[in-house]
């Protein structure tokens, strides 16, 4: 039998609130469930994000300008021949300065300036901290020059005009100039054992292949070349203990001596 609608049901409030949450089903489906409410958080949560990062960047900038965080200690380690203010006074860092605006990289470039200086470190801490941290030149040979002893480190690099350490073995036979040479003698007395170096007053080196060491009590030891220096190093110990001024290790398989 066929419908028939009825006209007193037609605007029944009823029917239309049914129509309606069938048509809000429909549109939620089609957005993927309360597509709308979604939309909202969304752009909440980006508003937010995007007040934060302006937020930093504007404590940023204070911090930048306003000296908040003002240097007020600086610390110095490893500096056994150069004086603490020394290093201060090369960093250009100032108590009082903005922690946050010192100029690392020159700093560190005016401390590895300094004559005994090979490496330096310097890092910020806040609140008011800064730490230097040096690696100094190790001294072990001097030459005598009109200007006075020139120090030269376990590379073979002259770095300072300054009295000897303790310790350090004179070059003879050269000037200085020619970096090979030094290098050679470097080599020659780092190799040796600290009982035989403190017996070395000089390492004679008019060349890389023409070394000898002169040692206390006027003895000698020929080595020749730097070549084979540990080997000839442990020859060179037992040498010593042994009668005889002038000793030859330059074949330290085959080794001579002249009374």
């Amino acid at each position: 039998m066929p419908h028939i609608p009825d006209p007193a049901r037609e605007n029944d409030p009823a029917d239309i609130r049914v129509d309606d949450a069938a048509a809000q089903r429909a549109v939620e489906e089609a957005t993927g469930g309360s597509g709308w409410r979604q939309l909202a958080l969304r752009t909440k949560i980006a508003f937010g994000a995007g007040a934060l990062i302006v937020a930093g960047v504007i404590i940023g900038v204070l911090l930048m300008a306003v000296p908040v965080l003002q240097v007020r200690t600086i610390t110095v380690e490893g500096n056994t021949n150069t004086p603490y203010q020394q290093v201060v006074d090369a960093t250009g860092i100032q108590e009082g300065d903005n922690l946050l605006r010192i100029d690392m990289g020159q700093a560190v470039r005016n401390v590895v300036a300094l004559p005994w200086v090979v490496k330096a470190e310097i890092h910020q801490h806040a609140p008011d901290t800064v730490d230097v941290t040096v690696q100094e030149h190790e001294p072990l040979l001097f030459l005598r020059a009109p200007e006075g002893e020139i120090l030269v480190d376990t590379k073979g690099a002259k770095f300072v005009i300054a009295a000897p350490p303790a310790g350090t073995v004179e070059v003879i036979g050269t000037d200085g100039e020619d970096q090979q040479v030094l290098q050679a003698a470097a080599h020659v007395v780092a190799s040796l054992a600290p009982e035989v170096r403190a017996q070395v007053e000089a390492i004679d080196i008019t060349s890389p292949e023409r070394i000898t060491l002169r040692c206390t009590q006027e003895r000698s030891v020929y080595w020749g070349s730097s070549e084979d220096a540990e080997h000839k190093a442990r020859v060179t110990a037992t040498v010593l203990t042994q009668p005889g001024q002038e000793w030859n290790v330059s074949d330290p398989y085959l080794v001579t001596r002249k009374d």
